[in-house]
């Protein structure tokens, strides 16, 4: 098969010459064939079984509250828009804003008394934050 002037396109080219190698490649590797349909089948399964998981996720953040009364927030976030004035004094506090994550409001207490108000932020977690390595992706969604 060649490549002709007025012949398909290159990506309809690409597309069947792909298509019939790998299934001759497949009919004549069966293991492979088989390892690959496996591997399918399994994303798939981890797909729908995701898909519910953030459906879930997504109607608890939406339900969820926007003030957050663990949060003790900064004034200057790194998203901000930049006003008109001082704007390079307001970039350099962009730049240096920054959340401090805590265990509990006990830990977060004394940060938040020494904290700079203008970029630093305070979030306290309700207990211990789970371990998620080696986990699967189910249950550190759940």
């Amino acid at each position: 098969s060649f490549v002709y002037e007025n012949g398909p396109s290159m990506k309809k080219f690409v597309e069947e010459f792909l298509a019939k190698e790998l299934d001759n490649f497949l009919h004549r590797n069966p293991q492979t064939a088989e390892a690959l349909k496996k591997r399918i089948e399994q994303s798939e399964k981890e797909r729908k079984e995701l898909s519910g998981i953030r459906k879930l996720a997504n109607e608890r953040a939406k339900k969820a509250n926007l003030h957050n009364k663990k949060l003790r927030d900064c004034r200057v976030h790194l998203n901000d828009d930049v006003p008109n004035k001082n704007k390079e004094e307001f970039i350099a506090l962009q730049n240096n804003s920054t959340i401090f994550i805590t265990e509990g409001d006990s830990a977060s207490g004394s940060i938040t008394k020494a904290r700079n108000v203008d970029t630093q932020a305070v979030f306290s977690l309700r207990g211990k934050p789970l371990n998620s390595y080696g986990l699967t992706k189910k249950v550190v969604y759940e």
